[in-house]
């Protein structure tokens, strides 16, 4: 099993699901929506977002666990808030 880190979430899945994934999102790039203050927006547009997208320059974190460490992991189950 590999875990996928992306951005705040982790996610656990099968190795070849797991490449897949990487396959994919190495040709992916990012997208990002900016809020524009209202003292800073264009009269004409009024648009209050701008939208970028640009090459993805954070690579992608994959951590390989045993079987052991997921089964163990996944007896655990969800962490309860506090």
């Amino acid at each position: 099993m590999i875990i996928v880190d992306l951005g705040y979430r982790s996610y656990i899945m099968a190795n070849k699901d797991a490449l897949a994934h990487a396959e994919i999102l190495e040709r992916a790039e990012v997208y990002e929506q900016k809020w524009i203050r209202p003292e800073d927006r264009n009269e004409k547009s009024g648009a209050e977002y701008t939208h970028h997208i640009y090459a993805n320059e954070n690579p992608l974190v994959m951590k390989l666990v045993s079987d052991d460490f997921y089964n163990m992991s996944k007896l655990a189950g969800k962490p309860e808030k506090k």
